[in-house]
């Protein structure tokens, strides 16, 4: 019995095409594959800058409570602020810090916001009493780059011999927005730290002359 000449070349196109749409999903597959540890690679990225843009507003806002360091054998404390240390990691910023003393959004006189951060570093095992402070600009324009960080050491002098210290959280200036005090008490002696963000990013710290003993 004669065969059907379009039957006889219907099965292989059949098969053909068969053939070519599975060549084509592997194409796509390894091409996915290929693709896939760059598209983790920028999802991660995306993820870590919308986590340090919303540490950063955290931080520009920052409330702490109302003391953040005290070294007292009696009631020993100190603060460091979580929200910080997060979003410096995120920025590749190494802190030593034995307490947070002041984080909030500060603005130079001819400047843009940028999140000041003043940290205790050390306070001096022998007399006079002396703190070291570790102080540090970020812009606050939600770059996840530490390019823009303005980092530097203060050591100032509070009392002549050594004593219980407190560290009261610094408080944001409302009618100077540059401007910030710290206030630290050693046994009954209050002394002010003025502090202000200038226009290059730098940060000044120094006691009020108004303080003595």
């Amino acid at each position: 019995m004669p065969t059907d000449p379009d039957q006889i070349d219907y099965a292989p196109r059949r098969q053909w095409l068969r053939s070519r749409r599975i060549r084509a999903w592997i194409t796509i597959i390894v091409v996915l594959l290929a693709m896939l540890p760059v598209a983790l690679k920028f999802a991660r990225l995306n993820a870590d800058r919308m986590r340090a843009n919303r540490l950063m507003e955290t931080c520009l806002r920052y409330t702490p409570p109302p003391t953040v360091f005290c070294n007292d054998p009696a009631k020993p404390s100190a603060t460091v602020a979580a929200p910080w240390t997060e979003l410096a990691s995120l920025r590749g910023i190494t802190i030593n810090s034995s307490a947070t003393l002041f984080l909030h959004e500060r603005r130079p006189p001819h400047g843009s916001a940028a999140l000041v951060a003043v940290d205790l570093v050390a306070v001096s095992p022998q007399d006079p009493l002396t703190i070291t402070l570790s102080s540090r600009t970020l812009s606050a324009g939600g770059s996840s780059s530490g390019k823009d960080i303005e980092s530097a050491v203060t050591t100032i002098e509070l009392a002549p011999q050594r004593a219980p210290l407190t560290i009261a959280a610094g408080q944001a200036d409302g009618v100077d927005v540059s401007h910030f005090t710290i206030t630290c008490t050693v046994a009954d002696h209050a002394t002010t730290l003025d502090g202000w963000l200038h226009d290059d990013g730098s940060v000044a710290i120094e006691p009020r002359v108004t303080s003595s003993y």
